[in-house]
């Protein structure tokens, strides 16, 4: 085992708790629950370069003292004595264990696996970092615009990269027609390994923003981004720099779903 590793540990837990946080990460990649109890607790060992998850297993102090779980610092521990109760886990083998011990998960709009107990964005990025989306379940998205606008906005939200912005816009352009699915993959694969922000690039909490494009979306059969803009005009919908550079990409993408949903939409 080389030194690109992390032990993670969780006191006061069962087994099959274990086995969930390691399916599901921490809500940081190196998070340790607190002191050992009883001079024992159950924990993981993770190395993200072979991709491989061993334990769960009970670490055991020396000398009947406590582990100081802060000396470890997210890389391989120091002489540890430890009781292996499980076996190797790959990615792949997730979904038998999800099914086997009954952990109940869920996907969120902006495509991101999610356990039903604990919905953090902290959380969320650990999934996303070592976890196949495609492993666990496949993407399900409703044909309504606004849950495609819904989508796009949260991922350039987390997202707020320009480069990524371009590359999709790029991608979009370039094909005849994209769904829902396509997009929100498209900006999950970008969004890797690009450095996020850890504040929204703008509020738009009470969704008064998506609510206006929505209604200019359905009202009138925008051909082009300059009608586009003079329907915001004309409603008097007013955004900064940073919410603007969003339109085009917004635009394009809803304006390559086939029209026939766009129609339905429209009638609705």
């Amino acid at each position: 085992m080389n030194n690109k590793a992390f032990i993670c540990y969780a006191n006061q837990c069962t087994e099959t708790e274990c086995l969930e946080k390691m399916i599901f990460g921490f809500g940081t990649p190196i998070q340790f629950m607190g002191e050992t109890e009883q001079n024992e607790t159950w924990g993981f060992l993770y190395n993200y370069e072979s991709d491989e998850l061993i334990g769960p297993f009970r670490a055991i102090s020396k000398m009947n003292l406590k582990i100081d779980l802060t000396a470890f610092q997210g890389r391989y521990p120091y002489q540890v004595k430890v009781s292996l109760l499980g076996d190797l886990l790959r990615k792949k083998a997730a979904l038998s264990y999800i099914q086997s011990i009954g952990i109940q998960v869920y996907r969120t709009k902006s495509g991101r696996i999610l356990p039903s107990h604990q919905i953090t964005s902290k959380n969320a990025e650990t999934l996303d970092h070592w976890l196949n989306n495609d492993t666990i379940v496949k993407s399900q998205f409703s044909s309504d615009i606004s849950d495609a606008y819904d989508s796009i906005i949260e991922e350039c939200e987390y997202e707020s990269s320009k480069k990524v912005l371009l590359e999709v816009r790029k991608a979009v352009s370039n094909k005849k027609r994209i769904k829902h699915e396509e997009a929100d993959k498209l900006l999950i694969q970008l969004r890797d390994g690009v450095i996020k922000k850890e504040q929204p690039v703008y509020d738009d909490s009470k969704g008064l923003l998506r609510k206006s494009i929505k209604n200019i979306l359905l009202d009138k059969k925008i051909s082009s981004h300059d009608q586009f803009d003079e329907m915001c005009k004309i409603r008097q919908i007013e955004y900064d720099g940073q919410q603007a550079k969003y339109f085009p990409i917004i635009f394009e993408i809803i304006m390559k779903l086939p029209s026939s949903v766009r129609d339905r939409q429209r009638k609705t």
